[in-house]
């Protein structure tokens, strides 16, 4: 499996955990300190995600990596 495949599961399993009244982008965007513009180029995986924001990710979203 690609990495970038691994990337959208993890973003599909993070969106399964955000409520429906939250901005997907707009939640990633400020956990990560990113414009939305790139939280969506990360959910896509057009844009690799780091350690560092894996991490971030995974403690916010209660993932086990």
């Amino acid at each position: 499996m690609e990495s970038n495949e691994l990337q959208k599961l993890l973003f599909q399993q993070i969106k399964a955990k955000v409520p429906a009244n939250i901005s997907f982008a707009e939640e990633i965007a400020d956990l990560l300190n990113i414009s939305t513009d790139s939280a969506y180029r990360r959910i896509r995986g057009e844009k690799t995600v780091s350690f560092e924001e894996l991490q971030k990710l995974c403690i916010r979203f209660q993932l086990s990596l």
